[in-house]
């Protein structure tokens, strides 16, 4: 049995009145949508099909088409090396990353291109490029295949800037590659260390990859966390502004708890918030820090979505 998506707009739950006085703001979410059936017509469902083994996914697209052009999200590869506070994606696909053999993907890609017309692929892997080699392979096999030449490729769950440099920028660049989105977490060398965030290359590396990106063509989004313990909204701030002034697109991503991080694990926070799922999630502005109250949040998620339309006029 699937269950179909469907979209709804029903009343902000109670639970999150604290956001209503923001939803007429330009620069915040415009409506509460719930997407999927109802929990009751869910369970309905499921006692009327009797079935001998049940299974729950929570895969979903974010988009359905992108510019008009049919869009898909593919995964190549699993696991993740790395022990970031704040995540836990190693607890669900282990710290070795496998990768998919090249040759299934373009096959995958060239189905969806011929019987969906689908013309951009997003990759939501976690570390796309952790393998060079690997990467490298792929991206040649994708800009050499008569069939996909022309498609876009995108990684909004992002790529590792560590691995990158100019000869893999163009290389990207010839595969379809026209948008980058880079987590960088915080602009604090010392906050990145705290929660164990990979930093081989230095601060003057980074930033002159961005400048590299954007002289080759690239539209460049940069994210950071608002909200990791230890985190100060001057610090937000500063960075916001370094980035904008490298002609960077800043990509707020206020924190949330994952269960079975090391900060899940580790944060004292109130029953309500951290046993209720509903606030495991980003638009929650739930996890309050010695540094930033959830109204901080709000006011640094706006201001830096503000900045960002200001910057771009």
């Amino acid at each position: 049995m699937f269950i179909t998506l469907k979209k709804d707009w029903p009343r902000l739950p109670e639970k999150f009145s604290y956001l209503e006085p923001y939803l007429k703001d330009p620069y915040f979410f415009k409506q509460y949508w719930r997407f999927g059936l109802p929990l009751e017509r869910i369970l309905v469902r499921v006692k009327e099909s009797s079935p001998d083994l049940i299974g729950i996914s929570s895969s979903f697209a974010a988009y359905y088409r992108i510019r008009k052009k049919n869009y898909a999200s593919l995964q190549a590869s699993r696991g993740c090396p790395h022990n970031c506070s704040f995540c836990n994606v190693h607890m669900v696909f282990g710290r070795r990353i496998d990768y998919r053999p090249v040759k299934s993907i373009i096959e995958e890609m060239r189905w969806n291109y011929s019987m969906r017309q689908v013309q951009i692929f997003n990759f939501e892997d976690d570390n796309l490029s952790g393998e060079r080699a690997w990467f490298e392979g792929f991206l040649k096999e994708v800009s050499n295949d008569q069939l996909l030449r022309g498609t876009e490729l995108t990684f909004m769950n992002g790529v590792s800037y560590e691995s990158l440099d100019e000869e893999l920028l163009k290389l990207m660049k010839r595969a379809g590659v026209r948008k980058l989105d880079l987590s960088w977490v915080s602009g604090s060398p010392a906050l990145r260390k705290k929660h164990h965030r990979p930093q081989k290359k230095e601060e003057s590396e980074f930033l002159e990859t961005l400048n590299t990106a954007r002289k080759l063509g690239f539209f460049v989004t940069v994210y950071l966390v608002l909200g990791l313990p230890g985190q100060t909204k001057e610090e937000i701030i500063e960075t916001t502004e370094r980035l904008l002034s490298l002609d960077i697109l800043v990509g707020p991503s206020v924190f949330y708890l994952t269960p079975g991080s090391e900060l899940y694990n580790t944060m004292s926070l109130a029953p309500e918030i951290k046993d209720d799922w509903d606030m495991l999630r980003s638009t929650a502005f739930a996890v309050e820090t010695e540094h930033l109250t959830r109204q901080n949040l709000i006011e640094l998620f706006l201001y830096v979505r503000k900045r960002n339309l200001e910057k771009r006029v």
